[in-house]
């Protein structure tokens, strides 16, 4: 059971933040803190949608509906954007985290597990 936990890694930090894993829909699979922000974003993959954590009271202050099968979250160095890599639909969604409104879908390949943000 506990090797079930640190597999989902996310399981693993809602945990530690004082909450119980039936908060968020099972399994997430992915979690990312917004930088700025006092919130983390948690990809749970059989609900299509996004937890919003407020991170400071360790309570859910929302719920995002995403793409089919979100598998991974990233958030942009100012921390008001989450992309959200959706496996099942084939896209990415871009939250906007000041409102935690979906702003665009964007198209991609065949079954995106990941995300990442960076610069060139």
């Amino acid at each position: 059971m506990l090797t079930r936990l640190i597999r989902h890694a996310v399981v693993a930090v809602v945990i530690a933040a004082g909450l119980t894993p039936t908060s968020v829909a099972m399994p997430a699979t992915a979690v990312a803190a917004a930088p700025l922000r006092e919130f983390a974003y948690v990809a749970n993959f059989w609900s299509d949608t996004v937890s919003v954590i407020n991170i400071a009271t360790n309570t859910i202050t929302g719920t995002i509906r995403v793409g089919n099968r979100p598998e991974d979250v990233a958030i942009t160095p100012d921390g008001g954007h989450a992309y959200v890599a959706n496996r099942g639909s084939d896209s990415v969604t871009v939250i906007d985290t000041a409102t935690n409104t979906v702003t665009d879908t964007i198209r991609v390949g065949d079954a995106p597990t990941g995300v990442a943000i960076g610069r060139l």
